[in-house]
C-alpha cells in the first residue's frame, strides 16, 4: 500500500492528469474508470452497507484506478465536522461517484442529503453505488449546478424544502472557481441556519484562491473558520488543504426578515428555539439566552393584541410588523448596545417579527 501512496509511481494516476482538461469539463476522466467502479461496489461490497460500500470504494482508488473522491484521509475530516453539525439537511455541490455522500449518511444516520451533480452520467454512476450501499432513501442526486441562473437553487427552494435556516452542512467538491459564487448564492438565499458548517475540499490543490480569500475575509464576522492541512486524495506526496467554516449568522435586515418569513408564521416541531432582539434601554452587554418554547407560535393573534394595534394606528400601518403569540419563556438579549430582559406570557404578541432573530434546534 506504501508504494500506492506515491501517486507518479502510477500510471491511473498519470493517465488523469494527461486527461485533466477532459475531467475539468466533463468531470470524468475518460478512460471508464467511474463506471468500472460502479461495477466494482457492487460485486464487493456487501449490499446494504454503507460502510463497507466506503471500504471497497477506497481499495479501488488505491488498487486499480485513482479517483477524485474526497478520499479517506480528508474523508476523516469531514466525518467530523458533519457529527458535530448533526444535520438534518445537508448541501453537497459536486457528487462525482457518491462517495462523499456515503460518508456523510454514515456521519449523520438522520440526515437528508441533497448531492448536485453536473455530469448526469456520474450521476447515474453515484445513484446505483448509493441504492447498493443502502442510503439511497437519505441521497438524493440532482443533476444541475448552482451556476445555471437559478434553475437549480429554485428547484431546491420548490420541491426539496430548502428555505430560510433550513440548512445545517454544506460541502463544496465542484469546480473550484464555483466555491465563492455558490457559497455566496447560499448566503443570499439564507439557507444557512445559524453555527451551520461550510466544509470546503482542494483548496489548495488544484485550488480556491478566491475561497479562501473570502473565509479570511469575513473572518469573525460571517464565518469562523478551522484550515486543516493535508493531502491530496488517495496519496501522500501533494498537500492540500480542507477548510471548515461556521456561520455566524449576522442579523438581518428587516427588509430580508418581511421577504424569507411569510406571516402567518408556521415553525416546525423541532424548531424550539428562537432569540429576540429587544429595544435599546443601556448600553450595558448582557449575556443572551433562550429556553425551549413548548409550541410554534400561533397562527393568529390574540383578542388583546388586537385591541392594543387599533390603539397605535402608526404600528398597524408598517410593513414590518406582523403579531404572533409565543408560550411563556424569557429572553436576555446580548446585542451589543440595546441590552434588556422581559418576560413573554402565554397569548402576548411579539409586535415586530422584525426583531426575531434567529430559529435552530433544541
Amino acid at each position: 500500500m506504501s508504494w500506492r501512496k506515491i501517486p507518479f509511481l502510477r500510471w491511473s494516476f498519470w493517465r488523469m492528469m494527461l486527461g485533466m482538461k477532459h475531467l475539468t469539463t466533463e468531470w470524468q476522466v475518460g478512460d471508464g474508470r467511474e463506471a468500472r467502479l460502479a461495477d466494482h461496489v457492487v460485486k464487493n461490497a456487501r449490499e446494504g452497507d454503507a460502510a463497507d460500500a466506503i471500504r471497497v470504494i477506497d481499495e479501488f482508488a488505491y488498487s486499480e484506478s485513482f479517483l477524485i473522491n474526497v478520499g479517506d484521509e480528508k474523508g476523516a475530516i469531514l466525518d467530523e465536522a458533519v457529527k458535530r453539525a448533526n444535520p438534518l439537511q445537508v448541501l453537497e455541490l459536486g457528487t462525482y461517484c457518491g462517495y462523499s455522500s456515503i460518508r456523510m449518511a454514515v456521519a449523520a444516520p438522520h440526515a437528508k442529503i441533497y448531492s448536485i451533480e453536473f455530469n448526469a452520467d456520474n450521476a447515474d454512476i453515484a445513484r446505483r453505488i448509493h441504492k447498493h450501499a443502502g442510503v439511497s432513501d437519505r441521497v438524493t442526486v440532482i443533476v444541475g449546478t448552482l451556476g445555471d441562473g437559478g434553475v437549480t437553487a429554485d428547484a431546491l427552494e420548490s420541491e426539496y424544502g430548502f428555505g430560510p435556516g433550513t440548512l445545517d452542512l454544506v460541502f463544496l467538491d465542484h469546480a473550484k472557481e464555483a466555491y465563492l459564487p455558490d457559497i455566496q448564492m447560499i448566503v443570499e438565499r439564507g439557507w444557512l441556519r445559524r453555527g451551520a458548517l461550510a466544509v470546503a475540499d482542494n483548496v489548495k490543490f488544484p485550488g480556491a484562491p478566491e475561497y479562501h480569500a473570502y473565509m479570511k475575509e469575513n473572518e469573525g464576522k460571517l464565518w469562523k473558520t478551522e484550515e486543516h492541512e493535508t493531502h491530496v486524495e488517495y496519496q501522500s506526496v501533494i498537500k492540500d488543504l480542507v477548510l471548515v467554516s461556521e456561520y455566524l449568522h449576522p442579523a438581518m435586515e428587516p427588509s430580508r426578515v418581511e421577504a424569507q418569513v411569510p406571516f402567518p408564521l408556521k415553525l416546525q416541531p423541532r424548531l424550539t428555539y428562537c432569540e429576540v432582539d429587544l429595544p435599546d434601554s443601556d448600553n450595558d452587554r448582557r449575556k443572551q439566552t433562550c429556553k425551549p418554547i413548548d409550541q410554534g407560535l400561533s397562527r393568529s393573534p390574540p383578542r388583546s393584541s388586537r385591541s392594543s394595534r387599533r390603539q397605535n394606528p402608526q404600528q398597524e400601518s408598517s410593513p414590518h410588523h406582523r403579531e404572533a403569540a409565543v408560550p411563556t419563556h424569557k429572553v436576555t438579549e446580548d446585542s451589543g448596545r440595546g441590552s434588556g430582559l422581559r418576560e413573554v406570557h402565554r397569548g402576548q404578541a411579539i409586535h415586530n417579527l422584525s426583531t426575531v432573530r434567529d430559529c435552530r434546534r433544541a
